[in-house]
């Protein structure tokens, strides 16, 4: 685990610079690279896995998720007034639900969505949507991973990936292997973070994202930038 500002200080030693201004570009660089890992591992850190109660009511098949929702993990349980386990609780894709549901009806209840929606009744965000209206009440213990900043540097265990998407991405300070740098960042996006096996959904969160981002580096080392 590695501060912003200590991965500034070996960035630095490394490029032989001391102008503020050039340690403000690398901490920015550092910032951006953090985030793009993040994001591109789906935000899949144990750092930043959290988990929330949502009171389910009978009769309401649809709720509102907190506002620093990024990823979902596959499952969760549901519990009872008391606290009592009631079941586990799988996040699947809509079309999976309505496929699951044909098949294996008395299982419905078992199975929820989530999608965003920009007018929902309680505002805009991502919504949970339960397969089955509710007949009683009880309580959903559910799992994700925050939204990832910038400043999240310390929750990447390792920090060679950071440095290298930063070193890649200034190779006017870092001219020696800035484009070998680039290439090993872009084929390691998303390879970071927890197994992403163990947390398989079909619902994406954010679309497109992913192919932007590689379809931009690959100009930059087509462009020797």
């Amino acid at each position: 685990m590695a501060s912003v500002s200590y991965l500034a200080d070996i960035l630095m030693q490394e490029c032989g610079k001391t102008a503020p201004d050039v340690r403000l570009r690398i901490e920015q660089k550092i910032g951006e690279v953090t985030l793009e890992i993040l994001q591109e591992s789906e935000g899949r850190f144990k750092k930043l896995d959290r988990k929330v109660n949502i009171s389910i009511v009978a009769g309401t098949k649809r709720y509102l998720l907190p506002s620093d929702y990024f990823t979902v993990k596959r499952e969760f349980i549901e519990v009872n007034s008391d606290g009592d386990f009631l079941r586990r609780v799988y996040v699947v894709s809509e079309m999976e639900v309505y496929t699951r549901m044909e098949g294996e009806s008395n299982l419905s209840v078992s199975y929820c969505w989530i999608e965003f929606d920009e007018s929902g009744a309680g505002g805009r965000g991502y919504y949970l949507n339960l397969a089955v209206e509710p007949t009683e009440a009880s309580i959903y213990r559910f799992s994700y991973y925050r939204q990832p900043t910038e400043s999240d540097a310390e929750v990447i265990d390792s920090f060679t990936l950071i440095k290298r998407g930063v070193r890649g991405n200034l190779p006017d300070l870092f001219p020696k292997n800035a484009e070998v740098d680039l290439q090993i960042y872009v084929g390691r996006l998303g390879r970071s973070g927890e197994d992403p096996g163990q947390h398989t959904t079909e619902t994406v969160v954010h679309p497109g994202r992913r192919a932007q981002r590689r379809n931009r580096f690959q100009h930059q080392i087509g462009r020797g930038l």
